[in-house]
């Protein structure tokens, strides 16, 4: 007995797979049915008949949409409220053309999220729907607007065809509207308003409403574009469009051209005649010589950075032009010459000069017999101060390096050791690299560079005991890169 008082039933979310009287005869009271999200694919000649009261059919989002519609699927002279919304149905010819005919009362019909190709054939679709309220075609991939609903519904009060590829508003010349709409929502579009006119003045009288939303509204200083721009009045926290009331303003009223201005609200550009006007004829040139400017910064910025690199290749193109030329002797700097006049250059840092020029020195020159380069006490060799250093590396067999805590702040040395490593790549692995380290390194503070360099390179940790057995390794390491013989 229950069951048959029941005016409302919800089925949603269920995997029902086709509707028939089975198991809701009984219902005849019912008025409300949901079915959305289920599995019918399937609406086949007087599936709710036996529902002789029934008004509201929410049959949307089956799982794999509706494959077939009969045209007496809907056979119920009493449906008010219908939604077909997300279904897959495609509507491009007569196939469902005539689904509509068995329920002329429909006043509220969702066909959002559906597939509409020809215009046509939807208009002539839902032509019987004579009591048409709300109509919903969101997401429907409409390319133009559908004015001829306009011109065929009397009753028709609301229209939303969001979220479609629709570029422009156009309607036929002349345009006779039967229909009393109040509310047209076209946002998410990609509208360019082109005209003096949004819709004929008919439609504008009638209309309480409007959303436009996301579309593609120009900022410049179109002649048109403008006009559309100075139809928009605030009142309050409201907007209107001539006597319209704009919904989403103003956070869905934005720029989309020109390009400076994209994405900028609409309600918070306005350009005066004074914007308007003419470019100066001399900005070009003040742009010219901002674009000199700024290349010309960028270029010295480049060549201050990287000022020793550009003295190493001008050194090494002297150096080649002078071993063509060969016409002075005099003219050759002292060590412009493919002999070698020490056994290892020394890289490092002057916090640690008096390591190098005190022990370090005494080690390797007094009791190993190898004949080092070091800078405080050799630099006065070469006329430029970058020239002297490329020529004792030039002049050197191999490059020794003082590793501390030191060196890793200094950009100097940084760049003595890119040029070591450039060396060694040009001899093929002849001129060698030895590091020698003097304390426990901040590991922390290091380069990535300089974790490979201290992985992929020979090295030795000093030890200041000379009967040391790590001092005896450390001289052996040192001795084997310096003595082109095994000692």
């Amino acid at each position: 007995m229950a069951r048959k008082n029941l005016t409302i039933l919800n089925l949603d979310y269920n995997h029902i797979v086709e509707i028939t009287s089975n198991y809701t005869n009984c219902l005849v009271k019912l008025k409300e049915l949901y079915l959305s999200k289920n599995a019918i694919e399937t609406l086949q000649d007087n599936a709710f008949v036996h529902l002789p009261n029934l008004r509201v059919l929410h049959i949307s989002s089956q799982q794999l949409g509706m494959k077939i519609i009969d045209d007496n699927a809907f056979n119920n002279s009493h449906l008010e409220d219908l939604d077909l919304k997300m279904n897959f149905l495609l509507i491009s010819g007569s196939k469902l053309q005539n689904i509509f005919v068995p329920c002329p009362h429909i006043a509220y019909l969702n066909l959002s999220n559906n597939h509409v190709t020809n215009i046509t054939a939807l208009v002539n679709m839902i032509t019987p729907l004579k009591d048409l309220k709300v109509l919903s075609l969101k997401g429907a991939g409409l390319n133009r607007f559908p004015y001829e609903i306009l011109s065929r519904f009397q009753n028709l009060e609301y229209i939303n065809i969001d979220k479609n590829n629709i570029k422009s508003i156009v309607f036929p010349t002349p345009f006779k509207s039967t229909s009393s709409v109040r509310y047209i929502s076209i946002s998410s579009n990609r509208i360019h308003f082109r005209q003096r006119m949004l819709f004929p003045q008919p439609i504008m009288s009638s209309l309480t409403a409007i959303s436009m939303g996301v579309n593609y509204f120009d900022c410049s200083c179109n002649e048109i574009s403008r006009w559309l721009r100075n139809q928009i009045k605030l009142n309050h926290s409201d907007a209107f469009f001539q006597n319209i009331r704009l919904i989403g303003w103003p956070y869905s009223y934005k720029c989309y051209s020109p390009k400076d201005m994209a994405g900028r609200l609409l309600g918070d550009y306005q350009r005066t005649e004074d914007q308007c006007k003419e470019p100066n004829r001399l900005i070009p040139i003040y742009i010219s010589i901002a674009c000199t400017w700024f290349v010309v910064t960028v270029i010295a910025s480049i060549a201050f950075w990287k000022r020793w690199y550009i003295l190493y290749y001008l050194h090494k193109f002297k150096k080649g032009c002078n071993r063509k030329m060969a016409i002075n002797p005099e003219l050759t700097p002292l060590l412009n010459h493919d002999g070698e006049t020490y056994d290892a250059y020394v890289i490092y840092s002057e916090n640690d000069g008096g390591f190098v020029v005190g022990d370090f020195r005494k080690l390797v020159e007094e009791q190993l017999n190898f004949k080092l380069h070091i800078w405080d006490r050799d630099g006065s060799i070469g006329n430029a101060r970058s020239d002297s250093y490329f020529d004792a590396m030039e002049a050197s067999r191999h490059v020794l390096i003082i590793v501390s805590d030191n060196i890793f702040k200094d950009a100097w040395c940084e760049f003595q050791i890119n040029i070591a490593l450039m060396r060694n790549v040009e001899t093929e692995g002849r001129k060698k690299m030895f590091l020698v380290i003097l304390s426990n390194l901040n590991v922390e503070s290091m380069k990535k560079s300089w974790c490979s360099l201290l992985a992929k390179t020979s090295s030795g940790k000093w030890c200041e005991t000379e009967n040391e057995i790590r001092r005896n390794v450390f001289v052996e390491d040192l001795k084997s890169t310096l003595c082109n013989c095994n000692l």
